[in-house]
């Protein structure tokens, strides 16, 4: 979702940033292969602006595993990477955006990777900026205010040390479990992107940019509007969830929705790209280590207008009458669940702790009632994951988020536009 958006932002201004060519690491996804997995990508209608030849000229495919060393590339691509005088950055946007990952899989996959990747930036023959995208929600139970802002250092791990935690991760977890819950984290996803952040800065040998977005949303304008992706991601899982699964209770908090359109993200993103250039050029002066908040939930904007940002309660109500007009649930069952969310839970008082125990006992109540209506085993353990997002949203959805960022939320943004894109 990201990486693909990313890729079409930095071709499409390809000439504006100099661009000569786009080396994308990608798996083999079974028996399709990487390069087949991006030519096919390549024929999305999004891509329509470059002719063939300019996509066989313009991205190079090395089929690789950035979880592996050496990302997992061949010799011959390594070496021809390596030695490309035209390379200036080194992006990292792969991750697995999973809150429910065992401490095991999200070191692999949030850590090794990113460190993989960082290992190959520094192996470039000539200077290259190292680009990494990390999370916003970094701060452990932190939530930031308008005198108190989530600013843009690293966050303090305490008595806790970063390699330690990394290989207690990959082990035995106890040490890294207590991490976790002394410092407040609420998932291992974003526990993972605290720890690769200060893994990543610990060595000072090419510059490193560590990008923080908040919730990644829909486009609201390139490469067309509401691009999210082929599959839900991120907040547009919940409507999604919503409308497949009416009775799974959700607690909608009266909060602003921390969230970014993704065009907004990657023009941010190559415009930091362009600068950091520069800042190549005289990398005696420039800074080794940048982390930089990409979210309009910033001090600057506590000043926006009502109709510059929605919350939660205004982005389900919009979801519940837009899924009843459709069709996709009945008008009944969305306000009921409204209802619930806005009214009840709020009069008697829900918690985190108390709703997690009423998920659960409808969470098991409809498994039942799913497996009785012939439901195998293995659907229902597939499916525990994306059931249980009300529980990993919680703390998201019940709190609002202040970040110290320099990104205004523009003064013709459209929210109730933008909730329906």
């Amino acid at each position: 979702f990201i990486g693909s958006t990313l890729l079409w932002t930095l071709l499409f201004h390809r000439q504006t940033l100099g661009i000569e060519r786009v080396y994308i690491i990608a798996r083999r996804k079974g028996s399709l292969s990487a390069a087949s997995r991006i030519r096919r990508m390549l024929q999305e209608p999004m891509f329509c602006f470059l002719r063939e030849e300019e996509k066989s000229r313009l991205v190079i495919v090395c089929e690789g595993d950035a979880t592996l060393p050496w990302v997992g590339l061949c010799e011959s691509d390594l070496t021809a990477m390596r030695t490309d005088s035209s390379v200036s950055h080194v992006i990292n946007c792969a991750a697995y955006v999973n809150f429910n990952l065992s401490l095991r899989d999200a070191a692999r996959f949030n850590i090794s990777s990113a460190l993989e990747l960082k290992k190959l930036a520094e192996d470039f023959q000539h200077q290259v900026t190292f680009l990494h995208v990390s999370t916003a929600f970094v701060h452990g139970s932190e939530c930031g205010s308008s005198e108190c802002p989530l600013d843009e250092n690293l966050f303090s791990l305490g008595i806790f040390d970063p390699e330690a935690l990394f290989e207690s991760m990959k082990g035995l977890p106890f040490y890294a479990s207590k991490a976790m819950t002394e410092l407040g984290f609420k998932n291992t996803y974003t526990f993972s992107k605290c720890v690769a952040e200060h893994l990543l800065c610990k060595s000072s040998k090419t510059r490193t940019i560590i990008l923080r977005p908040s919730i990644i949303g829909p486009s609201i304008q390139e490469p067309f509007r509401g691009w999210a992706g082929k599959s839900p991601s991120t907040i547009v899982a919940a409507p999604c969830l919503f409308f497949s699964f009416p009775y799974v209770l959700w607690a909608f908090g009266r909060h602003c929705v921390p969230c970014l359109p993704v065009d907004i993200f990657c023009s941010q993103t190559v415009s930091l790209l362009s600068s950091s250039m520069d800042q190549n050029k005289a990398c005696a002066t420039s800074k080794k280590v940048s982390v930089i908040n990409v979210a309009w939930n910033s001090v600057r904007s506590s000043d926006k207008s009502p109709d510059q940002m929605f919350t939660w309660t205004q982005y389900v109500i919009a979801t519940a009458q837009t899924g009843a007009i459709v069709g996709l649930t009945s008008r009944f069952v969305s306000y009921m669940g409204i209802f619930v969310s806005m009214k009840l839970f709020p009069a008697l008082k829900i918690g985190e702790y108390q709703f997690k125990w009423l998920h659960r006992l409808v969470s098991n109540a409809t498994s039942m009632i799913l497996r009785w209506q012939g439901e195998t085993q293995e659907n229902l353990d597939r499916m525990r994951p994306i059931l249980n997002l009300p529980v990993f949203f919680y703390h998201y959805m019940n709190n609002d988020f202040v970040f110290q960022s320099n990104l205004i939320i523009p003064t013709n943004f459209d929210a109730e536009e933008y909730m329906m894109v």
